[in-house]
């Protein structure tokens, strides 16, 4: 079977890394002139739940607070990601994990954000993970380590133009399985493309060429 995505929601950030228009004719002319091709799934295990399929990016710390904030509001609006985002970061707490990509714990300790990313952008264009690849086999591991939250909000313009990466307290790793586990026993908050979970030992898997999607 092959899926055409259609540009709904509030950060509509998976069309728009594909470079669909977002108006809905320009949308379907865009997919009248696209072709199948295969792209990565991600799969999400959230402690015994039964595994999840996810197509662009889970997150936790500021992802989640993010993600619980815009789901709590009924209207939004295109600035509704960058408000949520600088009030989460004002008060937002850090999160104790262990961060594994494949068999290499990469880091241990708090963190104000950590993602598993299957494509690029979230939050209504932020270029969180950017060199990830919705057909390559892996997923990016993006992680903010203990920062001042001046620092942080030095990071969140960065993001948008993805120059992040190079920061001495961001950590990127990409491999086929990720690992986030609570380092104090305690849920950790998180969004799945948009969902609000949370759980203790949070596990990311990458299907390649699961789907076939219609892109250019």
């Amino acid at each position: 079977m092959t899926y055409g995505i259609v540009p709904v929601g509030t950060g509509r950030d998976f069309c728009r890394m594909l470079g669909m228009p977002l108006g809905g004719e320009a949308a379907a002319t865009w997919l009248t002139k696209a072709h199948p091709q295969p792209i990565d799934m991600g799969e999400f295990w959230c402690d015994d739940a039964p595994p999840e399929a996810f197509l662009n990016i889970g997150s936790i710390g500021l992802g989640g607070c993010v993600g619980a904030r815009v789901n709590s509001l009924e209207r939004r609006y295109p600035w509704t990601f960058m408000l949520a985002t600088l009030r989460c970061i004002l008060a937002a707490d850090l999160v104790r994990v262990t961060l594994q990509a494949d068999d290499e714990t990469v880091y241990t300790g708090e963190t104000f954000i950590a993602v598993a990313a299957n494509g690029s952008i979230f939050g209504h264009g932020m270029r969180i993970a950017p060199t990830a690849s919705i057909d390559d086999g892996l997923l990016d591991l993006v992680a903010v380590a203990d920062v001042t939250r001046l620092e942080l909000l030095g990071l969140f313009a960065q993001v948008y133009r993805g120059t992040h990466l190079n920061h001495p307290k961001v950590t990127h790793r990409r491999a086929q399985t990720l690992t986030m586990n609570s380092m104090n026993g305690q849920p950790i908050s998180l969004e799945l493309d948009g969902e609000s979970r949370a759980g203790v030992q949070l596990t990311f898997r990458v299907r390649q060429g699961a789907l076939r999607i219609l892109r250019h």
